[in-house]
């Protein structure tokens, strides 16, 4: 069958501290839709509660709070994301180095960066501009979430 027959609906789900600032940073910078996940929204205690974006050209970002998973965790949930955002911050945008929370992404296949770049300048987010042999790479982070987006 033709490739768009096998893959008619893909999604990446990743665990979220704060699903709106999730949601609207996909909106803002990879010109996403905001849709409801499949759990209650807005969220209910001791529920898990998501919101979807879904990208043009059929992929869809599902940003998940969990907490039934989360409860006792430690570190928690927040925690985590605040230590993933540290770093990034730090070692990524200061230093301009590679950090291990950056393997941890969803990468897009794009026409051109530039757009992003300026999304993401415009609204004061922070990247990492790189090169990775012939192609430019932008590895973006979601404030607030632990969650890194690669734009090639």
């Amino acid at each position: 069958p033709p490739p768009d027959d096998l893959f008619a609906w893909a999604k990446a789900t990743s665990m979220s501290a704060n699903m709106s600032v999730a949601s609207d940073w996909a909106v803002m910078v990879l010109g996403a839709t905001s849709a409801v996940g499949a759990y209650p929204w807005p969220p209910v205690l001791g529920c898990e509660a998501a919101l979807w974006a879904d990208i043009p050209g059929g992929l869809s970002l599902h940003f998940v709070r969990s907490q039934p998973y989360e409860q006792g965790m430690q570190p928690t949930i927040d925690a985590i994301a605040a230590d993933v955002e540290n770093t990034f911050l730090k070692e990524a945008v200061g230093a301009g180095r590679f950090t291990q929370h950056m393997y941890n992404s969803v990468i897009f296949t794009v026409d051109s960066i530039d757009p992003f770049l300026q999304r993401l300048t415009d609204n004061s987010l922070p990247f990492l501009f790189a090169r990775s042999g012939s192609q430019y790479v932008v590895f973006a982070h979601i404030p607030g979430n632990g969650i890194h987006i690669q734009l090639r």
